[in-house]
């Protein structure tokens, strides 16, 4: 479920922002993990703007984490992998680790002129500091040209046992609804199948 969550997401910026003319594209992301979902970004990134003899954007990625959750040493391989990989593509690339325990909001509500904002946030942020309302508030004044919410759906180990499981099935239900509402033919032999297999 993670790795299509992140394709899709991904495909859903790219979608977005890729076409445009900036020349800076800033991607705000609350849910870094080892920053394997942006590789594949930076790599579809510059296959769509590389050509035609377009500049590549500077792409700068500022992830939020928790002192509890990334060890400086995971952030420091994570930083070098991806400016190594941009580097490799030719996407000039910048990478800043931001405490969701002690931030400043004032530091990035300050986008340069030709700035495009992206934010990827995870919608079951359960043991996060700061809480969801802040962290929305704080989205809302960026003014991000696109927000992707990924809901990771049985990511809440964190409840009791029917409370998890009444959110396994509504995101389970979400996730239908949602490909319903996209016109999914539900008796398409592939797609169905995969996401009820997915689910059982």
């Amino acid at each position: 479920m993670l790795q299509f969550a992140n394709f899709t997401a991904t495909q859903a910026l790219l979608d977005e922002i890729a076409c445009s003319a900036a020349s800076c594209i800033h991607v705000i992301d609350f849910d870094l993990g080892v920053g394997g979902q942006w590789a594949s970004f930076l790599q579809e990134l510059a296959h769509r703007r590389g050509t035609g003899g377009v500049a590549l954007p500077l792409l700068k990625l500022t992830a939020f984490v928790s002192d509890a959750s990334h060890h400086p040493l995971e952030l420091h391989l994570t930083q070098d992998n991806l400016t190594q990989f941009a580097a490799d593509l030719g996407i000039p690339f910048e990478f800043n680790a931001v405490s969701l325990d002690a931030f400043s909001p004032a530091e990035l509500i300050s986008p340069t002129g030709d700035e495009i904002v992206a934010v990827s946030l995870p919608v079951g942020c359960s043991a996060r500091a700061p809480p969801l309302a802040v962290i929305l508030r704080l989205v809302k004044q960026l003014g991000p040209k696109i927000v992707v919410a990924m809901d990771y759906g049985a990511d809440r180990a964190d409840l009791p046992f029917s409370q998890h499981f009444l959110h396994c099935f509504q995101s389970c239900m979400f996730l239908l609804d949602s490909l319903d509402a996209a016109g999914i033919d539900a008796d398409s032999a592939c797609s169905y199948h995969d996401v009820h297999t997915l689910l059982i």
